[in-house]
């Protein structure tokens, strides 16, 4: 969550990826797990222009590990203990680099049993399991550079205060979500996912210009078992390939201008499954955008317009429904930097856009994940935000204090409504939209490092 808003209007890329794992439920696992992970960045608010559409809350970017240092190699291995759940995280990687040649590899195994509360009792079916594997092969040619990633990992994880039918019909009994004792063998209900990640990156580097060409090729699949743990009950494959072309050249000291194009085919299919919540759908994405920097002395300002263009068939393969989407929507961004002895000021606004997610518009079911029934509206309009950040970073000689208000407005705002029915024993939801959603804060942050005492920051 960032800044109030999460899910679908949260952009999640990895080496500069975009993830699609099914994040519009929220029970649902963002598919990163912390192998070959060296950084993670948070960038905040509606940030269209460089990431895509639907970072309407802002971007998480996570970067795998840096390669061992020329003509050297290393080995680690780690593991991590959680009381708890009882629960650890194991991980193995080897790095070798050589002149112009750099090859990591790593794994990892994570078992966890029931989560303890402090009544001294277990949350049933809190347990969790996976494993996963990544490999980086780098090289580079004089003013060429490459980059080829695999990742793949699968996961187990419980599914929490599922109900029980009692003997008559109609009749159902709460199932306690505590146990006296801890366990740790996956049992049904669970969720079962599988993710598979494919990346290759060139850049072509001049004095003063750069080309950049990134393709992924993403599979995720979510199943969700809950009477025997060889039939789904739900089960979707979404497969995601996506690109992006990005040109940069710098015209002299102070000012350079990025252009660049990027685009998705996706397509998310249920597949051997009883129940479908969401229908089968193709995604087609493409956007452009051009962005400007300039620096002056104390200042430094950018600015940039994007335009993304949607289109969505949803429906395939069944002749009783036939829904289709076509949206476009322009984007900008304006902002200025000034970095004094003292203070650094920043001042940015920026606008950005949301697709409704076929599950907003068409989903009829039972979530069983989120334990509710959900109902879409296939009337539900885009949200677009418009947000202004300020930020004062003040330097002392020990101290820096950073002051970071912001405010933003959503339109058409769109949010999960109780309503007053039950179907199949559960809550009934509907997704609803709202004409403006209005959100401000202030970030605060406090940084100590006394130069008398290094020891101490």
């Amino acid at each position: 969550m960032i800044r109030g808003l999460q899910g679908t209007r949260i952009v999640t890329l990895l080496n500069g990826v975009r993830l699609e794992n099914q994040q519009w439920g929220s029970d649902h696992d963002m598919g990163v797990t912390s192998l070959g992970i060296g950084a993670v960045e948070l960038i905040k608010g509606p940030s269209s222009l460089l990431y895509g559409a639907d970072a309407l809350g802002g971007v998480l970017y996570f970067k795998d590990e840096d390669y061992a240092q020329q003509g050297h190699y290393s080995l680690t291995a780690k593991s991590t203990f959680e009381s708890n759940t009882m629960g650890t995280n194991n991980e193995l990687g080897v790095k070798l680099s050589g002149k112009n040649v750099r090859l990591n590899v790593a794994g990892n195994y994570v078992n966890h049993g029931d989560f303890m509360i402090p009544a001294e009792q277990f949350v049933e079916n809190s347990r969790f399991n996976g494993y996963g594997a990544k490999l980086a092969f780098g090289a580079n040619r004089k003013r060429w550079v490459t980059h080829l990633r695999y990742g793949y990992s699968k996961q187990f994880v419980g599914i929490i205060g599922e109900h029980e039918h009692g003997e008559e019909e109609g009749e159902t009994e709460e199932h306690s979500f505590f146990s006296d004792e801890q366990a740790r063998k996956i049992a049904v209900p669970f969720q079962r996912y599988e993710n598979h990640l494919l990346s290759w990156e060139n850049k072509w580097l001049r004095k003063r210009h750069e080309w950049q060409l990134l393709l992924g090729q993403s599979y995720n699949s979510l199943s969700e078992l809950e009477e025997s743990a060889d039939t789904a009950a739900m089960q979707l494959n979404l497969l995601n390939t996506t690109y992006s072309l990005r040109y940069l050249v710098k015209l002299n000291e102070r000012f350079q201008l990025i252009g660049g194009l990027q685009g998705a085919i996706q397509s998310n299919i249920n597949k051997g499954a009883e129940e479908e919540l969401i229908p089968n759908t193709q995604q087609f994405d493409n956007g452009i955008y051009a962005l400007a920097y300039f620096t002056a002395d104390k200042w430094s300002m950018q600015g940039g317009v994007r335009y993304d263009y949607r289109v969505l068939h949803a429906g395939i393969d069944n002749d009783s429904l036939n829904f289709t989407k076509q949206i476009g929507a322009f984007n900008f961004a304006l902002g200025a930097v000034r970095d004094g002895a003292k203070n650094t000021f920043r001042v940015n606004i920026s606008s950005g856009v949301r697709m409704p997610h076929v599950s907003e518009w068409l989903t009829d079911g039972v979530h069983h994940g989120a334990l509710r029934y959900e109902k879409g509206d296939a009337n539900l309009r885009p949200e677009r935000a418009v947000q202004l950040d300020l930020s004062d970073e003040i330097h002392g000689e020990h101290l820096e204090i950073v002051l970071n208000p912001f405010a933003s407005v959503v339109q058409d705002f769109i949010y999960l409504q109780a309503l007053d029915s039950v179907i199949a024993d559960l809550p009934v939801y509907q997704y609803q939209q709202l004409k403006q959603a209005y959100f401000a804060g202030i970030d605060v942050a406090v940084h100590y490092h006394p130069h008398f005492a290094h020891w101490l920051h």
